[in-house]
């Protein structure tokens, strides 16, 4: 049997996934708009280290450009509205924080896992924000979920770069305080 320390990334796993599934679905309606359930199940793991390495300075823009989004004819009003946009927003943010977040609580609360040295729970969830971040996985889901229909990926799309924004902001704020209340940018408890 696998000791508690080297279980910790399953319950994540588990927590990362189911969240956004069901924040997704309670947000969206039956028919059409429910085929997107997979998006905010991705995270891109590349841009959530990229604004951990942002912490020293460095960002890669490299995301909005592949989006595709042509903000000069984006029904902007009507995005903020839609259901898959919302759906979307939701389960990458608040179901990605919440599922990391809570599933690595609840793994070490029950003596499933621990935290490895050096790391505490302003660092998990710190991470967790970052685990809303889901540029490349998320876009490529859209594009299966909702390739027949443009509209519904666009609204997909724009749920994805808001939702990655947030995330990855607030993370970054997060671990840039972490850091700071360790006195450095390194992981001390």
């Amino acid at each position: 049997m696998a000791s508690p320390s080297n279980r910790y990334p399953l319950e994540r796993l588990f927590g990362s996934v189911l969240s956004p599934f069901e924040r997704f679905l309670r947000r969206t309606t039956a028919g059409s708009t429910v085929s997107g359930w997979g998006i905010p199940m991705a995270t891109d793991i590349a841009f959530a280290l990229g604004i951990l390495v942002l912490l020293a300075w460095r960002i890669s823009l490299f995301s909005f450009a592949n989006a595709s989004i042509d903000f000069s004819t984006a029904r902007i009003s009507e995005l903020m509205v839609h259901p898959v946009t919302i759906g979307v927003f939701f389960g990458l943010v608040g179901g990605k924080f919440l599922g990391i977040g809570y599933m690595s609580w609840l793994a070490v609360v029950l003596g499933l896992a621990r935290l490895p040295d050096g790391v505490g729970w302003r660092h998990v969830f710190g991470v967790a924000w970052l685990g809303g971040i889901g540029f490349t996985m998320s876009l490529f889901i859209s594009q299966l979920a909702f390739g027949a229909s443009p509209e519904l990926m666009e609204d997909a799309k724009f749920g994805i770069l808001a939702a990655s924004a947030v995330s990855g902001v607030v993370g970054l704020i997060w671990l840039y305080i972490s850091a700071s209340r360790d006195g450095s940018s390194s992981a001390k408890p």
